[in-house]
């Protein structure tokens, strides 16, 4: 499995393009690891990253929606706090 970034993944958003390239790099290097028999030492590092990263990112994501009027905020939101 391949965690590579490209372009047609690009959001056009810097922040958010640039956490997601982070993301892929830290599964990258984990998954690398793991092919070299040093999986468990980089799993710890990855989810302690993951912890920090789906607060950051999610936070940035709705402040994005909020401050360019998002027209499904409101559902995608609601679909959120009845889960």
């Amino acid at each position: 499995m391949e965690f590579k970034w490209d372009q047609s993944l690009a959001t056009g958003n810097s922040v958010i393009d640039w956490q997601h390239q982070e993301l892929f790099r830290r599964m990258e290097k984990l998954v690398e690891a793991a092919k070299h028999g040093g999986g468990k030492d980089v799993i710890s590092e990855t989810i302690t990253f993951l912890e920090k990263y789906v607060i950051q990112h999610f936070n940035a994501e709705e402040h994005i929606q909020i401050a360019n009027s998002y027209p499904e905020y409101d559902s995608l939101n609601a679909n959120t706090r009845n889960s």
